[in-house]
C-alpha cells in the first residue's frame, strides 16, 4: 500500500484550484503559476496524444494502438512508432489499420501527400539516429491536418526526444504496470514531467494508464487514484486483456468491452477545446 502522504511528499504542494475548471475561459483569465505552460483560445485542428512509459514494459505500444484505433472510429487517426531506437508498433497495428511508410520518411518528401484511410500507421526508421529527425514536426503537421495523432513514444521522459516531443504534444499519458511496487517506481518521471509542464499544466493535460498485462490483482490504480486526486486529469485502468497481451497483431474483433471502454475515457478528456502547441506552431 502506498502512503499518500509520503508518496506526494516529492510533487509538492496541492493546487489551490481545481485542475480542469468547468468554464474553459478560466484557464485563461486566470494567470498560470510559475514556469507553467499557458494555454490559448481555441482553434481548429486535431490533437497530438503522446504515450509514454513510467518504466519500460509498461504497455505504451497497445495503448497507443488502441486509442488510434477508437479514434479512428470517428474521425481521422494516425499512430507514429515514436520511440527512441524504434519499437513493434507495426507488429501490433490490427490488419485493419493502413500501415504506412515511416514518418521520417513521409515528413522529410517533398512530393508527399497527406497519409492515406481514417487510420494510419507510421513507423520509426531504425536505420536512422535519433539525433535531428523531425518526429515533433511529423506529428504537429498530421494534428495541423486534423489528425488524431498518437505516439508511442516508449519510455522516454527526461531526455533531450522527449522534450522535443513535448513541444507539440497536447495530452500525456503515463502508462504504469500494476505490480507491486510500480506506483514507487513512477515518481521519479511524475517529478520529471511536473517539472517540464508545471502542476497546473499537469493537472490538465496528464492522465495515467494503468496496465494490468497479467491476470491477477491490480495493485497501483488505487494508491495512484488517491494519491494523485486533483494533481493529474485522471488515473485509468486497463484491465488484462488477452488480446492485448498476446504480443502479436491485434484483432480489433477480439479485444474486450473494458478496453474499448477505456480508450473511449480517455480520449473523452483529450478534446481539443483550446488551441495546441501543434496548432500555433502551425500558424502562418
Amino acid at each position: 500500500m502506498t502512503d499518500r502522504g509520503a508518496f506526494l511528499d516529492w510533487l509538492g504542494p496541492a493546487p489551490d484550484q481545481p485542475s480542469a475548471p468547468a468554464d474553459p475561459g478560466a484557464a485563461e483569465s486566470s494567470p498560470a503559476p510559475e514556469g507553467d505552460t499557458s494555454i490559448d483560445p481555441p482553434r481548429a485542428g486535431g490533437r497530438v496524444v503522446t504515450v509514454a512509459g513510467a518504466h519500460g514494459g509498461s504497455g505504451a505500444t497497445v495503448v497507443a494502438v488502441l486509442l488510434s484505433m477508437v479514434a479512428g472510429t470517428t474521425g481521422t487517426a494516425a499512430v507514429l512508432d515514436g520511440t527512441v531506437i524504434g519499437g513493434d508498433l507495426l507488429h501490433r497495428a490490427p490488419a485493419d489499420i493502413d500501415v504506412g511508410c515511416t514518418w521520417h520518411h513521409w515528413v522529410t518528401d517533398p512530393r508527399r501527400t497527406p497519409p492515406p484511410g481514417r487510420w494510419v500507421a507510421l513507423g520509426r526508421d531504425r536505420a536512422a539516429a535519433p539525433h535531428g529527425l523531425p518526429l515533433a514536426a511529423a506529428a504537429g503537421e498530421l494534428a495541423a491536418a486534423g489528425r488524431t495523432v498518437v505516439v508511442d513514444a516508449g519510455a522516454c521522459v527526461g531526455s533531450a526526444w522527449f522534450d522535443e516531443l513535448a513541444a507539440v504534444t497536447d495530452h500525456l499519458l503515463l502508462t504504469v504496470d500494476d505490480r507491486p511496487g510500480a506506483a514507487n517506481a513512477s515518481r521519479p518521471v511524475l517529478s520529471m514531467v511536473r517539472s517540464r509542464l508545471g502542476s497546473s499544466q499537469m493537472g490538465r493535460s496528464v492522465q495515467i494508464v494503468v496496465t494490468s498485462q497479467r491476470p491477477g490483482v491490480d495493485h497501483v490504480t488505487g494508491p495512484l487514484t488517491d494519491a494523485l486526486a486533483g494533481r493529474v486529469a485522471g488515473v485509468h485502468h486497463v484491465p488484462y486483456d488477452p488480446e492485448l497481451a498476446a504480443g502479436v497483431e491485434i484483432d480489433t474483433a477480439l479485444l474486450s468491452a473494458a478496453s474499448i471502454d477505456l480508450a473511449h475515457a480517455v480520449l473523452a478528456h483529450t478534446d481539443p477545446i483550446t488551441e495546441t502547441p501543434a496548432h500555433r506552431k502551425a500558424r502562418p
